[in-house]
């Protein structure tokens, strides 16, 4: 079992791999199937909270996560 922390990291490595891209929200969902989609909002808008991910929508309507600066760094500290 995960700690929210391991989870938020995987998250993290997976918008870091994507980089430069945002990846939908729904291709994350693919990559994390043991998460509900309500358990997956909340890492994400943790993740938002701290300015370690952002969000952005594009002009279809579909929200995609990338990774910030803040957030990489993070990873690398690891």
């Amino acid at each position: 079992m995960s700690t929210p922390i391991d989870t938020r990291t995987d998250i993290l490595r997976v918008l870091d791999r994507a980089a430069p891209y945002a990846l939908p929200e729904a291709r994350l969902a693919e990559e994390f199937p043991q998460l509900s989609g309500a358990d997956l909002a909340e890492h994400l808008g943790w993740l938002l909270d701290q300015r370690l991910a952002g969000r952005m929508t594009d002009r279809l309507g579909a929200t995609k996560w990338f990774i910030k600066e803040a957030g990489q760094t993070a990873l690398r500290a690891l």
